[in-house]
């Protein structure tokens, strides 16, 4: 008797130990993944908007904006396509981007779960969102524009996601695009931070234009990782990190079929990190195995790279500014009596010709914060053309933050020019640059002073440096006048 109580009393135990604390697991999944989708990158996250618990498994809302909102913003809500968009291809993206997503979610909670599929820890979720603009009547499958998500923790300290789009055909006015493939991954390794994101893409072809002169770009084997070993705040852009990206292939042709632009087996290591004035700087080293422009080859080709005077808060406003709109309308002219000024009064800031759209006033302190970080790059690159002949290019530029302007009222493009140190020197080795260029322009180059052939290469150095433009060490432009200085002798 003790024993076949003993035998019911195991399973009825057992079975409590999994189904009372399921309702705990439905509470801490809702915690666990309003956290975690708030704390992704910036342009990648996502609010839980609604989420309604169940015993075992639960649904949920999650609304995504790509990009954080970054293009085409405040457009109202997502919908058909209207009829200007078919000669109109702005306002198509304009309504295709504009908007949140909503991904529809059902999440199964352990601490065994059956619900979405079998197994066991915290939770694990799977939605389905349509990237299509048009409903269906219910009549017809839904078109194969989708996205799958999936979501998973055993223990909720390790989170996973992914995005995936097994398939994607849309058109918007003179441009169709094809897209299999895609995902997009990320993890966090603690409760407040992202470690690892992953993007992978298949294919992706697009064609612009009509028949007689469009074109049609297609990329295939795209891959990237970046690891965050201090982790990414919610939200964020900048933070120390190691990435590799490798893409197989970006091709170009017209639409007759010639090839415009070719480049193969592209592949990268870039790492971000800090620097003492609380900056950051990205360096990163690519090599490509082949590059072809429009009938020209170059294998193989190296390029290294170091960007700095990177500030988180200024990338964001600068970000913020772009998301609102690069520049102002052209105001109005006014009517003599309204204009006491005269036509000739222009608002304050950058100064722009008459008609021309000026900079928004957030684009204007935007760019007054990015100057302020003092931004540089160094680039230098090694392209061998036709396997024998090495053409080499260096180029830096810095911009001296000590020089920014202090308010938009004191932005000028002079101003600019005088704290901006900029230098590019090419090396092109004699009989590539014949082929390349040919002899005409060659020779126009050298009786004006653009090129100098030093023994067997052709050689030309552009610098500005104070404001003052030179060509080869020539003086080309002299340098900004100062407010208040005397005028130069003679």
């Amino acid at each position: 008797m003790k024993k076949s109580v003993i035998a019911i009393a195991v399973p009825v135990v057992a079975a409590a130990l999994i189904v009372l604390p399921a309702g705990y697991f439905g509470q801490v999944t809702e915690t666990t993944l309003k956290n975690r989708m708030a704390n992704m990158p910036y342009g990648f996250q996502m609010e839980l908007k609604d989420y309604r618990r169940g015993w075992f498994s639960s649904t949920a809302r999650l609304e995504w904006e790509p990009l954080g909102g970054l293009l085409m913003p405040g457009l109202g809500p997502r919908g058909p396509l209207p009829d200007a968009a078919l000669t109109d291809l702005p306002s198509a993206i304009d309504m295709l981007v504009s908007g949140p997503i909503a991904i529809d979610i059902e999440i199964a909670h352990g601490p065994v779960f059956f619900a979405v599929e079998p197994g066991v820890g915290l939770f694990h979720a799977r939605g389905r969102v349509d990237l299509g603009n048009q409903a269906t009547d219910g009549e017809e499958d839904p078109a194969d524009n989708y996205m799958e998500f999936y979501v998973s923790s055993f223990s909720g300290a390790t989170v996973d996601n992914r995005l995936e789009i097994p398939a994607a055909e849309a058109e918007f006015g003179p441009m169709a695009v094809n897209l299999a493939g895609a995902a997009l991954e990320g993890e966090w390794t603690g409760p407040e931070s992202f470690q690892l994101q992953h993007v992978a893409l298949g294919t992706m072809e697009m064609s612009i234009g009509v028949a007689e002169t469009g074109v049609r770009i297609a990329i295939s084997d795209l891959e990237s990782s970046t690891e965050f070993p201090q982790g990414l705040e919610g939200g964020a852009i900048l933070s120390p990190s190691q990435a590799t990206s490798s893409l197989g292939e970006i091709l170009v042709e017209s639409s007759e079929g010639d090839t415009v632009f070719r480049m193969t087996g592209l592949s990268s290591e870039d790492a971000t990190s800090p620097e003492e004035d609380g900056t950051y700087r990205a360096d990163s080293d690519a090599t490509i195995e082949s590059l072809e422009v429009l009938g020209r080859e170059f294998a193989p080709i190296e390029i290294r790279q170091t960007v700095g005077g990177l500030s988180e808060e200024s990338l964001l406003k600068l970000l913020a500014a772009l998301s609102g709109g690069i520049v102002e309308p052209p105001a109005a002219p006014l009517e003599p009596e309204e204009n006491p000024q005269g036509p000739s009064a222009t608002p304050p800031g950058l100064p722009v010709p008459a008609g021309m759209p000026q900079l928004s006033g957030d684009m204007q302190e935007a760019v007054l914060a990015v100057l302020a970080d003092g931004p540089y790059a160094d680039i230098s690159a090694d392209l061998t053309y036709r396997g024998e002949h090495t053409l080499r290019f260096d180029v830096h530029y810095a911009f001296e933050s000590e020089l920014a302007p202090a308010t938009a009222e004191e932005m000028s493009l002079v101003g600019i020019l005088s704290g901006l140190e900029y230098t590019m020197d090419a090396e092109i080795p004699i009989p590539a640059a014949e082929e390349l260029f040919g002899q005409g322009i060659i020779q126009l180059g050298l009786m004006q002073g653009l090129l100098q052939r030093i023994e067997t290469t052709y050689t030309v150095s552009v610098a500005l440096q104070n404001g003052m433009l030179s060509i080869n060490g020539i003086p080309m432009m002299p340098p900004p006048a100062v407010p208040g200085a005397a005028p130069p002798p003679g």
